[in-house]
């Protein structure tokens, strides 16, 4: 899990200086920059891209086997985990019927990203909510709740993890002004589809946390309407 960038000859020469790497000298570098192809969360789309691979023999690994060194550091430091919601978990009805009790929740945005129906359901035509990075002047609504391990796995269990939701951190902006790092279930790229449309009861749940937070419908009714 990463994220990428599109920049120019010049920040990509002060990059090499920050990642020790020498192109006229690569077996003294720290890090080797490479070619790569990376794979798009937001819409599947394969990219050929570059970046760095450590030059070095590891005195000690640790495997991530989620692949996303963020999440890996957020569950480092603590069992509980703040856990965002944009979909039918934005009801919190909803969510304590699946995970239990919450003590927790801030309502808030996800900066850059879109609210969006194309997850596809499992041997349905109907599709799910997700979101995609649409550009910094786009917000999506959402819910972050405080969460044990015990609750985040049977989550995940609901969500497919990770076939047919991935579960990666991100940035989340709260209404009081706070900005922090939570997770978010995101759609696999292999399970994203076009021309669904979420079904009534689905849409309802979402509908319901959107009257529960206190957010406004009519950029719901936007989304739904372009799918």
């Amino acid at each position: 899990m990463g994220e990428l960038y599109g920049i120019t000859e010049g920040t990509l020469a002060t990059l090499d200086r920050i990642e020790g790497y020498y192109s006229l000298d690569p077996s003294s570098s720290l890090f080797i920059r490479k070619d790569t192809l990376v794979r798009r969360l937001a819409d599947g789309q394969k990219i050929d891209a570059r970046t760095y691979f450590y030059n070095y023999e590891a005195s000690e690994q640790i495997m991530i086997s989620h692949g996303d060194y963020r999440r890996h550091l957020l569950e480092e430091e603590n069992n509980d985990q703040w856990i965002l919601s944009y979909g039918s978990n934005i009801s919190l009805n909803r969510l304590r019927k699946r995970v239990g009790k919450i003590d927790s929740c801030k309502r808030g945005f996800l900066d850059g990203f879109s609210l969006t129906f194309n997850k596809q359901a499992s041997g349905r035509q109907a599709v799910y909510a997700n979101i995609a990075y649409t550009g910094l002047e786009n917000q999506c609504p959402a819910v972050a709740c405080k969460l044990s391990r015990h609750q985040i796995e049977e989550l995940d269990e609901c969500e497919g993890v990770p076939n047919h939701y991935l579960r990666v951190s991100i940035q989340f902006h709260a209404d009081s002004g706070e900005v922090m790092m939570a997770q978010v279930y995101i759609a696999h790229p292999d399970k994203l589809t076009c021309g669904g449309f979420p079904e009534p009861q689905y849409l309802e749940y979402i509908r319901n946390g959107y009257r529960e937070h206190g957010f406004d419908e009519s950029y719901l009714d936007s989304v739904v309407s372009k799918e």
